[in-house]
This record gives structure tokens, sequence and C-alpha cells, in this order.
């Protein structure tokens, strides 16, 4: 669908139900399905959206998915074992593509986390599609917030508006290459498309 030029009416102009859909449905339609705005003329087609997605789900002993001895709520993965902590959401229908997806997280101890990242999605009527990312190490600092860029996780995949996209970030303590002799506290997922 196109935008239509509404054209100069005058008084005593009957509007029909043509003209009533073309000039005003039709074109609101088109602004609405083809045009996001945040206010600034221009800036429809580039308008980038986010969503925090918190920690829904944490697996391996000693892990905790809220805890409560921070000010933030965080998943709490600990040292010395591979824990996993779990993220979903609904990728918005209209979206284009994913822009950015980063785990935002603080590693108790300076050294490497040695971790992966595991993605699962789908709509439904489909078969659910994903990938486990390859293991690595990340240089991390204790105390601070720290990012880590997932998003070739997503991006490589056919994730698509509409599907319901599952992350899991993966901490393998046990591997030699890691070397931070500490726990990690997992804050959430931010998550930006266009």
């Amino acid at each position: 669908m196109a935008w239509t030029a509404p054209t100069q009416r005058t008084t005593g102009t009957l509007i029909t139900a043509a003209i009533y859909n073309t000039d005003l449905v039709d074109n609101f339609t088109f602004l609405g399905v083809n045009h996001d705005h945040s206010g600034d003329a221009g800036d429809g087609g580039n308008l980038v959206r986010s969503q925090w997605v918190s920690p829904q789900y944490v697996s391996g002993t000693g892990a905790v998915l809220r805890d409560i001895n921070v000010d933030l709520p965080a998943a709490r993965l600990v040292n010395n074992q591979d824990d996993k902590v779990q993220f979903s959401f609904r990728l918005p229908t209209p979206s284009d593509a994913i822009t950015k997806a980063v785990i935002v997280f603080m590693a108790l101890a300076t050294g490497n986390l040695y971790r992966a990242t595991d993605v699962e999605f789908g709509a439904a009527g489909e078969a659910a599609g994903g990938a486990s990312g390859a293991s690595a190490a990340l240089a991390v600092t204790a105390n601070q917030y720290a990012e880590e860029d997932i998003s070739s996780a997503l991006s490589g995949q056919a994730v698509a508006a509409g599907d319901v996209v599952g992350v899991g970030w993966n901490r393998n303590a046990t591997n030699a290459l890691d070397t931070a002799e500490g726990d990690v506290l997992v804050f959430g997922l931010l998550i930006e498309w266009r």
C-alpha cells in the first residue's frame, strides 16, 4: 500500500466510503505500518526500540535466580561449577532486525570467564530453530558492570518478527580457561531492534 495524496475538497462534497477509505484509512494504515516516529522529522524508518529481559531460570548446583544480597535483582552463577542463566522474549511485530543484544553482568573476581551462548527460536506452527555458540574466554574485572555482545548469536539465525526467542548464557567455570575465581551476577539481557 502506498501513500495517496488527499484531494482538495470543496464545501458540499459528499464524502463517500471510498473517499474516506483512501484519504484517511489507507493513509493512516500506511503511516502506522511503515513509519514509526520518535517525534523528530524523518526518523521513521530508523527508530530503534528496546526491551529489558530479566533472568527467568538458572541451572547448576547453588545457582540462584534472585540474589537478594545485591542492590539490583540478579541471578547468581556460582564459582567452580558450570551454571546457566536463561532468558526468553518475543520479538515484536513489526520488526526488521535485531540491532543489539547484550548480557549485562558483573563478575566478582578478575580473570577470564569461559562461557557460551545458546539460542532457540520459533513461532506458532514452526519447528524450533537454534544453535549453540562456541565457548570462549572473556576478560572481566572484579565488581565492574560488563556487557557481552551476543548479537551475532541472534542475527546469525533466522530469528524473525513474532518469534519467541530463548537465550541461554552458560558459564563453564570448571574449564581451565575460566580464571575468574568468583561468582557472577547476571542482571539481564538488553535487546534492541528496528
